[in-house]
């Protein structure tokens, strides 16, 4: 028949076309072959900064052509965090893993995993922040973020959860939630010395004289050292015009890191202040009585040009239960987060030891409080008592 006719002249055109095609192709020579083996080597071993990888149900989620706006979310995270920290965090990589389970995600910096979570891609979650008035049916979970008690529950029981006083989420803002939290508890390892180098030149258009006097006394290794403190806890780095001021200033004298950061972190009091004081303005917080302060004044040492707290293990576990149980009576009374105000000598070793301990506290010192502050005592420490 025709039909056939045609099917069999139009299966050897179409025969006769890949023949062509194959004939005007330029086969692969073994040195080409070579090196888009090593090419995609290299895509292996490179290690990203920033990588959230996830199971395959949760691909969905990153694909806008399937209505998935966690990009756009993730996108929206960096603004906020540049904003906050005052440098734009490394892009984030974001692919599958077969290795994972389906639900599954995980985050990852350098390439080890610092955070992983499981989500419901097809439903909300709920979580009782102390506001919820009644009860609703849902798989019970932890919100990863912050260990929040929380609920997955279906769309349709959405509204009902936020009139009974639950705060509701869909499953990216859940992810990118976690991320942020994660990116800010390790800030200070996002901060590369190439992203070190494009803020000094930010720095550098409007004010040459300022980056010619720290580039004489600091290199850029130093510099990353100082910011790299300053990040630790949780100090931003949008005034970076003082902070490179003081370095240019104190780096002349001493290439002691942490006692630059300190002399950094007095010159950024405004700043200090800012972050700690309440919707009032009035910062709230906890002192050490004078004996406490005396004893851990007595207690330190000068080394290198930084002074380092020398006390026992009878001492430190005094210091970690009364203050335990001081911000405990502050978290209570709604004051979060809890700060202490202490000596300046005192404030760096202080805080490592709080640190070490995974207390959760803010440590000052009188210099980081702007002179025209306003601070209520909310009561004082002591730790008489350790031998």
């Amino acid at each position: 028949s025709i039909l056939d006719v045609e099917n069999i002249l139009g299966k050897k055109s179409s025969e006769q076309l890949e023949k062509e095609k194959n004939a005007i192709k330029p086969k692969k020579t073994n040195e080409e072959i070579a090196k888009e083996e090593e090419s995609a080597l290299e895509d292996i071993l490179k290690v990203e900064m920033l990588e959230l990888t996830l199971g395959y149900q949760l691909i969905r989620l990153a694909d806008a052509a399937q209505g998935g706006d966690l990009l756009e979310r993730i996108r929206s995270m960096r603004r906020k965090i540049a904003s906050d920290f005052g440098f734009l965090m490394p892009q984030v990589r974001i692919r599958d893993n077969l290795h994972l389970q389906p639900q599954q995600y995980q985050i990852l910096l350098k390439g080890v995993p610092i955070g992983e979570g499981e989500i419901m891609p097809d439903k909300f979650l709920a979580m009782d922040s102390g506001m919820a008035t009644g009860e609703i049916q849902g798989e019970k979970t932890k919100e990863p973020a912050f260990g929040l008690d929380a609920l997955w529950i279906n769309p349709e029981q959405k509204e009902d959860a936020i009139i009974n006083g639950y705060t509701v989420v869909d499953p990216a803002t859940v992810i990118s939630t976690h991320m942020s939290e994660l990116i800010k508890k390790n800030a200070e390892d996002l901060l590369t010395r190439q992203e070190v180098q494009t803020l000094i030149d930010k720095i550098k258009t409007d004010f040459p004289v300022i980056i010619d006097d720290v580039q004489k006394v600091a290199n850029i290794g130093l510099i990353q050292r100082v910011l790299k403190a300053l990040l630790h806890e949780k100090i931003p780095l949008k005034d970076m015009l003082t902070i490179l001021e003081t370095i240019a200033d104190i780096a002349e004298y001493t290439k002691n890191v942490d006692l630059i950061a300190e002399q950094v972190r007095a010159k950024l009091s405004r700043i200090i202040t800012q972050m700690y004081a309440g919707e009032d303005k009035v910062i709230r917080l906890l002192t050490f009585d004078t004996a406490s302060e005396q004893l851990m004044l007595e207690k330190s040492q000068e080394q290198d040009g930084t002074r380092n707290l020398m006390l026992n293990v009878g001492e430190i576990n005094a210091l970690i239960q009364a203050t335990s149980t001081k911000a405990a009576e502050l978290l209570q009374k709604g004051v979060s987060p809890v700060v202490i105000i202490v000596d300046p000598q005192l404030r760096r070793g202080i805080a490592e030891i709080f640190e070490r301990f995974s207390l959760d506290v803010v440590v000052l010192s009188h210099a980081e409080i702007d002179s025209s502050a306003t601070f209520e005592v909310m009561g004082s420490i002591s730790i008489e008592g350790g031998n």
